[in-house]
């Protein structure tokens, strides 16, 4: 790994969009791997949204690496230049846009690995990888601190995501917590972390099982698919790419 380079993360201006476009294709000519192919696409980012950043060398004020989007859709791009490759400037953008989920309270992140020598890297950076449909996907949860009220009833809990097969099958669940919320006077127990769990790959629904420690004994608040009415009313709510939960409410746990 080469020595960390100093810089900065800004909006791209029209110079940087030429000089990214110059080592673009420098690099093509050389037959190094970049994402020069999608430049037509981060070129209309830029047009349309103003949303490609930089990061700018220090000392020579160049932009060396660029990223759009987010971490938790297909439709983004990080690319480094290849003489600047293993320096730290990925990681840095990598930490800025995990920053940026955990302040949208976006706990699920996932994409494709594009091209597919990029794995190596996502998986350095804390990311799970799978195949498929013949691509390469980069999956994450992102543990999301949430604050609970200090008066709160102390209440146990556990969760469970299952898809259909964990349903009909017994097949293992696709993830599980256990913690310790707080319920507050109104009925509301708050999470102290945010529960998620992906949408599965293809057509599956996602399901949840929730049960609570009441008077010494695990009781089933609810179980049934994440998508139906009985289960947003209790406070499950449809993110990027899945379904989390921060706080649970059913009527019938006060008092208990």
């Amino acid at each position: 790994m080469g020595s960390q380079v100093g810089g900065i993360v800004r909006h791209a201006n029209d110079r940087d969009m030429k000089s990214i476009e110059q080592w673009l294709l420098e690099a093509e000519r050389a037959g190094v791997e970049s994402l020069r192919p999608n430049w037509n696409l981060t070129q209309r980012v830029y047009a349309e949204e103003g949303d490609v950043r930089v990061y700018v060398e220090e000392g020579s004020g160049q932009p060396v690496a660029y990223c759009w989007g987010t971490l938790n859709t297909t439709d983004s791009i990080l690319d480094v230049k290849p003489s600047h490759r293993g320096m730290g400037i990925g990681r840095s953008f990598v930490k800025l846009l995990l920053d940026e989920s955990i302040a949208q309270r976006e706990p699920l992140l996932l994409f494709t690995c594009a091209p597919e020598s990029s794995e190596g890297f996502w998986v350095r950076m804390g990311f799970t990888t799978q195949r498929y449909d013949s691509q390469i996907w980069a999956s994450r949860v992102l543990n999301i601190q949430n604050e609970v009220p200090e008066t709160g009833v102390p209440r146990d809990l556990f969760v469970r995501f299952m898809d259909d097969a964990g349903v009909y099958r017994a097949a293992p669940a696709l993830a599980e917590y256990a913690l310790r919320g707080a319920e507050d006077e109104f009925g509301k127990i708050h999470l102290p972390q945010t529960v998620a769990c992906f949408s599965p790959l293809g057509d599956s629904d996602l399901h949840v099982e929730i049960s609570v420690v009441l008077n010494d004994k695990l009781t089933l608040l609810h179980k049934g698919k994440c998508k139906y009415d009985e289960a947003r009313e209790l406070g499950i709510e449809e993110c990027q790419n899945g379904f989390r939960i921060t706080q649970i409410h059913n009527e019938s746990i006060g008092g208990c």
